[in-house]
């Protein structure tokens, strides 16, 4: 027998290298979709949790004032557009001579540090039944120009003082 040499190719061949780039490639696309899933989840849940721990701020405000509280000075419900300046919207609704300071001061450094951590607040209200307290926030989380008030995330808090 004649030694034959098995005639080898050794590599790959070009359509085998385009097949296993197109694989990779929608892969890769799948993971950069689950990455901006993941950015936009992660950006909602720092927004509820901005908005949590403003409630509860002023939550133990009204407690620490529970007297003023009980007498409906926290009491307050505004609304902000976009362009909003929210910190003069907030000083002319407390441009009240019978509210006391502290309650002023109280209100206003809770709008200005909701206003900064949601930057695309749009509701806030605060009121009182008996002796539980509702407060209730609401913000644009789509960043999109057009709003309803159906599109607005609200997050909602009750608590006995």
């Amino acid at each position: 027998m004649p030694n034959q040499k098995a005639n080898r190719n050794y590599g790959f061949s070009l359509v085998e290298i385009l097949i296993s780039l197109a694989i990779l490639a929608i892969g890769l696309l799948a993971i950069a979709g689950l990455q901006i899933t993941s950015l936009r989840s992660n950006n909602s849940a720092y927004l509820y949790s901005q908005a949590t721990f403003a409630s509860y701020d002023i939550m133990d405000r009204m407690r620490a004032n529970r007297n003023h509280a009980l007498a409906e000075f926290y009491n307050l419900e505004l609304d902000f557009l976009e362009n909003d300046d929210i910190i003069n919207i907030t000083e002319n609704f407390l441009n009240n001579p019978e509210i006391p300071q502290v309650i002023y001061d109280d209100i206003l450094y809770w709008i200005t540090n909701l206003s900064n951590n949601l930057p695309q607040l749009r509701k806030v209200s605060i009121g009182l039944n008996a002796d539980i307290a509702t407060v209730v926030i609401k913000w644009n989380e789509s960043r999109s120009e057009i709003e309803e008030e159906q599109d607005l995330t609200e997050f909602r808090t009750q608590s006995q003082l």
